[in-house]
């Protein structure tokens, strides 16, 4: 950072902008999959990067992402909670064969980021394709025949169109030459390429223009004083009326800004002023992804200035080149985008290899500036016959580096990145001033304050409500008690509900299914005090998923005819496994239980093993009596009561507001099927759902709550709670936990073994979620070809520690 207290004006300002990252703190997500597309009955694995979303270092708030494969129709049909923790960061998705064909949507997110918005998102377009076996895919000799491909041509444009033209940062100057950038839609909303011609207001050609690439490109003009121009498509040149499409208008006097990006270690950036703003007082103010960088002073009394701004320490992305007046107001702004690739070097032992052949892959990262090795990083290597990856719209690069500051749809994010050169510098430019144009309206929202609706996830969180159970629209503020009953890792806690009668519980890490028991009491919020009123209702439930808005999906465009390839490698390896599995009987999941003789007192969940006295209820002598009724008339439990303080007679009791008793000076010391209870369930529970009771002294009872002048504990008919009987204030849940991805099965062939007399075919030769890394930045990733004589892709895609990112592919043969 430099030193800003040479530049008195933007302090504040810079201070605003530390102050509102450190509160409003946002995060990035990316999801990495192991192939672009999929046929039904495949898996999707995939991989979580998250990161703090300003410097892509691993300061993030949250750990918890939740992945979801959502279906054409909109509706979530799987969803994962994945724990981003350097270990359990991956998983996958298991497509049922009967999948229809289509497009789906895989979304990424964590909780936190819904304060932000769904553009913070990760979506990902999938296609999920289906054998017809009546109307196979045919496999072509040429390379171009049976593509889907979209023709942007359009019929010699019989459509309409959408063309705009953005002066370069937002201001066209009379006298000033300028860089104007331009965009062509068509009525689908995509980039389509054309050729047209600049006029002026006189009707005088000034200038022919092209696009680059995806209907975007730029042009250089003198604007002139008194002038407007316009531009007309070439193909409408020959209408008596063609369509004119306006560039920006001129202003006589103004100020505007131009950035000279062509060397990567240092830029130029030049302020034109005619209207006298920089002899008022002006500064400029360099920043990225809301990190303020640089600060320039640009009073002078010329009408020009040129700063020359270091680029060696700025990290690859989107920058910010804001001009502020002497009142710190924005003027205008200019985004500029900085990539130098991080390419890791990626060797194969041989360049060719056998069948069955160990293949041995070092990686090497590239150097950079602070001697940072340390990485996060995911490979998946696959038939390059089968699977297209010049398909693949996304790379965590594009992804992260375009995040923040391009509007609207960008067409082929990856193609930017793909063989890397000045000439996609220059294209990358144009998308900068066209889609990456706006004013700069976020230096008027850095005092706002932002309503945290939702929480960062640390772990699970398990969120509920409670409400009077009388009346279940009544809120009431209780005190809830969490149990887990896990064997493996215990979880209890204790919050008090907020005024709403919501509570959170936050922050658990299993991986397993776990049942949580949640017990109730009201909360008396004046005397800050938890009563012993179980008539609570508690409303368990998890996360729920953002709203899914419909999306308007590209078609599928193969370079060259793999699909049909893909289909017919599909039923080969179906019909391998029919062939070599048929002495595999697949059952239905089933579940065993071995069950030990027990004597009818064993219960399950029963703590104790010894009881003082055991007593047999007499179902038909106890017929009509309730439990409070005949414990009072069984003389050891009487007797235990009064000991306790608790009796028919000198029980002491109150009313609440609804009406109902509301609270017992002491809790009993009862327990039913392991839970507590207090008087009105023991009121509600009749004699007859009870098969025994066990009076427990204080020695046995100790290991039980309440328990010093003994126990009573009641077991009911079925084992559990009656069907008649609702024990108040309490419910459970069972959480499946986060979910742990499945290993890629690769096999090894350097001990022969009988299962080996299999064909082996694969699309995805080896997917490996996270690459270990040593001090040095080297990996080195062992792995065997399969029975194909084809070509592989290695495909990488990380991070380094320092917030870098990288992406890179190697191909190798397989003979």
């Amino acid at each position: 950072m430099t030193n800003f207290s040479e530049v008195k004006p933007i302090d504040q300002l810079i201070q605003k902008m530390k102050d509102q990252k450190i509160s409003f703190s946002k995060e990035l997500i990316y999801v990495h999959t192991d192939k672009p597309y999929y046929m039904a009955g495949e898996n999707i694995y995939y991989k979580a990067y998250l990161r703090e979303a300003s410097t892509f270092f691993l300061r993030q708030i949250s750990k918890t992402v939740y992945v979801e494969l959502i279906d054409p129709k909109n509706e979530i049909i799987s969803k994962k909670l994945i724990r981003v923790d350097g270990e359990h960061n991956h998983g996958d998705f298991k497509l049922s064969t009967e999948l229809e064909q289509g497009t789906y949507q895989l979304r990424a997110y964590t909780n936190w980021m819904r304060n932000f918005g769904m553009k913070y998102f990760y979506e990902q377009d999938i296609k999920i394709f289906q054998i017809d076996m009546e109307n196979r895919r045919e496999e072509l000799a040429s390379k171009t025949e049976n593509q889907e491909i979209i023709d942007r041509s359009s019929n010699g444009y019989q459509q309409d169109y959408d063309l705009q033209f953005f002066a370069e940062a937002g201001h066209l100057v009379a006298g000033v030459p300028s860089k104007i950038g331009f965009k062509l839609l068509n009525e689908n909303g995509l980039g389509q390429d054309f050729s047209a011609t600049v006029f002026d207001n006189d009707g005088t050609k000034v200038e022919e223009v092209s696009s680059d690439h995806l209907g975007m490109g730029s042009l250089m003009l003198m604007p002139e004083s008194g002038k407007s121009y316009y531009a007309i498509l070439n193909k409408d040149l020959h209408k008596n009326q063609p369509k004119k499409y306006p560039l920006p208008s001129i202003e006589l006097q103004g100020t505007t800004l131009k950035v000279f990006n062509s060397r990567d270690d240092l830029w130029v950036v030049q302020v034109i002023s005619t209207d006298g703003k920089l002899g008022e007082g002006a500064f400029l103010l360099t920043s990225q992804r809301g990190n303020p960088l640089f600060g320039f002073d640009c009073t002078t009394s010329n009408t020009s200035i040129r700063i020359k701004v270091p680029m060696d320490n700025i990290q690859n992305g989107i920058v910010n080149f804001t001009l502020f007046d002497k009142n710190s107001q924005p003027i205008l702004e200019r985004k500029s985008f900085k990539y130098i690739p991080k390419v890791p070097v990626l060797e194969t032992d041989q360049p060719a290899y056998k069948k069955r052949e160990k293949v041995t892959l070092d990686i090497t990262l590239p150097s950079n500036e602070n001697g940072a090795k340390l990485a996060e990083a995911s490979v998946t290597i696959l038939d390059k016959n089968l699977i297209d990856l010049s398909v693949k719209e996304k790379t965590l690069e594009s992804e992260w580096l375009f995040k923040e500051g391009i509007k609207g749809n960008i067409e082929q994010p990856k193609w930017y990145f793909d063989d890397f050169s000045k000439e996609k510098s220059h294209l990358i430019d144009n998308l900068m001033i066209t889609q990456g144009y706006e004013k700069p309206l976020w230096v008027n929202h850095l005092e706002d304050t932002l309503k945290m609706d939702y929480l960062p996830e640390r772990g699970i969180s398990i969120l509920g409500k409670t409400s009077s159970i009388w009346n279940k629209d009544k809120i009431r503020v209780s005190e809830i008690t969490m149990t887990s009953l896990s064997s493996e890792k215990s979880f209890v806690d204790q919050v008090i509900t907020d005024d709403e009668g919501q509570f959170t519980f936050t922050g658990m890490v299993f991986y397993d299914t776990t049942e949580f028991v949640f017990s109730a009491k009201k909360y008396n919020v004046k005397r800050a005090k938890t009563t012993e009123n179980k008539n609570v209702d508690i409303s368990l439930y998890g996360v729920d998923s953002p709203v899914i808005y419909p999306k308007s999906t590209q078609e599928f465009t193969s370079t060259f005819n793999a699909l049909a390839a893909y289909e017919k490698e599909i039923l080969e390896i179906e019909k391998i496994n029919r062939a070599f599995d048929t002495k595999t009987i697949i059952l239905d999941e089933i579940e065993i239980f071995d069950e030990a003789d027990r004597s009818e007192f064993d219960r399950p969940g029963k703590l104790h093993s010894n009881a003082q006295t055991t007593i047999v209820i007499d179902q038909n002598t106890m017929a009509g009596m309730n439990m409070w009724q005949y414990l009072q008339t069984t003389p050891r439990a009487s007797m235990l009561l009064r000991r306790a303080g608790v009796s028919g007679v000198g029980a002491s009791l109150s009313m609440d507001e609804d009406g109902q008793v509301s609270e017992l000076d002491q809790t009993l010391p009862i327990i039913l099927d392991g839970f507590p209870v207090d008087m009105y369930e023991l009121q509600s529970l009749m004699a007859s759902d009870i098969s025994f009771i066990e009076i427990l002294d204080p020695i046995e009872a100790s290991i039980y709550m309440n328990s010093s002048n003994g126990l009573i504990a009641m077991y009911s008919n079925t084992g559990n709670l009656s069907p008649n009987y609702t024990v108040y204030g309490i419910n459970s849940f069972k959480h499946p936990g986060f979910y742990m991805g499945k290993e890629f099965y690769t096999p090894k062939y350097d001990v022969q073994k009988e299962e080996h007399i299999k064909p082996d075919h694969r699309i995805t030769l080896d997917w490996i979620p996270n690459v270990a890394f040593d001090s040095l930045g080297k990996a080195q990733i062992e792995f065997y070809t399969d029975d194909k004589t084809t070509d592989y892709v290695i495909e990488i895609e990380g991070i380094h520690q320092d917030g870098e990112l990288f992406y890179s592919t190697h191909d190798f043969l397989n003979k």
